[in-house]
């Protein structure tokens, strides 16, 4: 969480009982 955070980036988590969790990260893009 901390490495997407210092990229400008966030992360979603989603979690349902007895099925699991979903975590969605998103980072900006950039020309390198």
């Amino acid at each position: 969480q901390r490495i997407v955070q210092q990229h400008g980036g966030q992360i979603t988590v989603s979690s349902t009982p007895g099925k699991g969790s979903l975590f969605i990260v998103y980072l900006p893009v950039e020309d390198v």
